[in-house]
Formats: structure tokens, sequence, C-alpha cells
């Protein structure tokens, strides 16, 4: 329902960073699944579990970040604070027993993955940005 809302505000902003963001939760989940690092109700249709923050929750964080922290933090406020608020955010579904880690995987290698997968998104975002001369 925020994506939707943010479209509108910031649609520049979510052209560029939805694709790459749904790309890379897509990716990290699904490697995540088949690892057996961590689990999600229901558990016989992990991937497909994975889609409302794959396609829902990741990428409209990431744009909303994008759009309204990166000004004011430059990359490197923007890519940990992103990262700390998912990390957070996925930690509340872990305590909702939403995803239950496994094999090791633990909030840690979370917030990891989250900072790795942000810079990937900015640095895309500024070569975007630098090849379709968007403002």
């Amino acid at each position: 329902m925020i994506g939707l809302f943010f479209i509108k505000k910031a649609s520049r902003v979510m052209l560029l960073s939805f694709p790459i963001s749904a790309y890379l939760g897509l990716l990290f989940n699904d490697i995540g699944v088949a690892m057996k690092w961590w689990s999600l109700v229901p558990s016989k249709l992990e991937s497909i579990a994975t889609l409302p923050y794959s396609l829902g929750l990741y990428p409209v964080v990431v744009s909303l970040m994008y759009q309204f922290v990166y000004p004011k933090l430059k990359a490197t406020g923007f890519i940990i604070l992103t990262a700390i608020l998912l990390t957070l955010c996925e930690l509340c579904f872990m305590l909702l027993g939403h995803v239950d880690y496994e094999d090791g995987w633990n909030t840690g290698w979370t917030l990891v993955s989250y900072m790795i997968a942000c810079c990937i998104v900015f640095v895309n975002m500024k070569l975007l940005k630098k090849v379709f001369n968007v403002p």
C-alpha cells in the first residue's frame, strides 16, 4: 500500500530501484532457502512465501530510503541505515514466527547480506542515473 502511494511521489526512484531491489530480494531469498539458512511460513511453499518480502517490503524500503535518506546522509549512511532498517524488520518477522534462522544463520549475517544488497542497489542506481542522464 505504501508502495502505491510512493510511486506517485518518487516515480523515478521507484523505476530505477525497484527492479534491482526485487531481483536481489528474490535471489538472496532463494539462495537462503536452498542452502537451508532460514525457513519461512508456510514451509512447503517457501519460494512463494518470500514474494511479499522480495516484491514488496525490500524494494519499497530501499526506494523510500534512497529518496528521503540518501540526499541527507550520502552513500555510506544510506547503505548502513537501510540495511539496519531491513534487518530490524526481519528480526520482527522472526520474533513473530514468520522466519526461522537455521544452520548458523543469524541476525548478523542478515545485516551483512542487506549491506551487500544495498551496495549493489546503490551502485546500480548511480550507473542508471549516469547512463540515462536522470537527475
